[in-house]
Formats: structure tokens, sequence, C-alpha cells
């Protein structure tokens, strides 16, 4: 517990020094409200994902029909191992819905961006007691929704625009948001607001 809490009171003084950086205006960095759909994307609302499957961080299958049933957070998403962007939003989302039980959290990454780093820094925060992890093997789900960034630096290989969706539990996108800029990511409270409308 003290481990949890001390990696947290890192992560947030390292976002705080962040948001001092000259390179982008602390204004437009942090959580907002509005809701974007700033890439172009296969995704279409009330309409269902494609056949997919993706590995746990343990290496196991893990399909579209494992969400069958159930109310859904997938999110799509850059690296919990450099991008502390990423590292806040998550952190975020795993504190707001810690009292929605029935919500199943899905975060989906390239495989190339689940490293030994990423690892820890789950294991560190217990960040898997709440939030289901998987890897998308060559980012081909990623690509085949539209979604991987188009000329990524060195370290961006295979990543996708940040991502947002809701699914109800016949599978149906019933909530999508899709993020150029990651400077900046969707406030859980806006996720609420889209939630308290399935069922």
């Amino acid at each position: 517990m003290i481990l949890r809490t001390l990696a947290s009171l890192v992560l947030l003084a390292l976002l705080g020094l962040n948001a001092l950086l000259p390179s982008q205006p602390a204004t437009e960095r942090g959580p907002e409200n509005r809701v974007r759909q700033d890439v172009e994307t296969a995704l279409v609302l009330g309409e269902s994902l494609p056949p997919f499957e993706l590995r746990d961080l343990e290496g196991r299958p893990f399909t579209r029909d494992d969400l069958a049933g159930q109310r859904v957070l997938l999110t799509f998403e850059r690296s919990i191992d450099w991008c502390p962007f990423t590292k806040a939003r998550l952190v975020g989302l795993r504190d707001a819905f810690a009292g929605t039980p029935d919500l199943r959290i899905v975060w989906v990454m390239s495989d190339a961006q689940i490293d030994a780093r990423a690892r820890i820094f789950v294991a560190e925060l217990g960040l898997a007691d709440r939030i289901l992890f998987l890897a998308d093997p060559k980012s081909s789900l990623i690509r085949e929704l539209g979604l991987l960034k188009a000329d990524p630096e060195l370290i961006e290989v295979g990543v996708p625009h940040p991502t947002t969706l809701l699914l109800d539990r016949k599978g149906s996108i019933r909530f999508l948001d899709v993020r150029e800029n990651f400077h900046y990511w969707l406030d859980p409270r806006a996720l609420a607001d889209g939630l308290a409308h399935i069922e």
C-alpha cells in the first residue's frame, strides 16, 4: 500500500513538472469534457466492433465474445511506459470508476508498447485489479479500426490515436471519442454521463 501511494505521488509530481515545460501552454494539457472525433476512423456509433483476438498480459487470447453481456469502457492508448499523459489518464479512470463494479474497463495497447517498465507500473499501482490490459499483436486491430498514428516517431511505432468507447451489453458502440492530440484527454465525468444512458 505504501509503495502504491509513493508511486502515485511520484506520478503526480512528474505530471506537475511536465505541465511547466514550455513546449505547449499548460492550459492545453489535462482532462476536458468536450467529446472529440478528431480522426476519421472505421468506428460507427450503434455498430459492433469487428471480430478480434488480442492477448492479455500473460499471453492468453481475448476475443470480442469475451465482452458479451457486459457494459464496457474500452480504450485504445499509447504507452504507459514513456507517456505521462497516458499514465495520468489510466490512474484517473481507475479512480473515477472504482465504485462502478459492473463496468468492465479494458485498456488496449500495441504489443510493441508493453515492456517490462509498463508491467512494473501496472503492478506497483495495482492497476490490473480493476483494469484489463490487452496487447494488440502488430497493432492489427488498431489498424483495422483506422486508429493507427500516421508518421509516428520511433518511440510511437504501433500506437493508436487515443480512443475511448462505451459498449452496451450487446456490444454496440454507444459512445465514441477519438483524439489527435494526446496532451488532453476525456474527463471521466463525461464518460460517467454517457454510461448513465447504457443499461
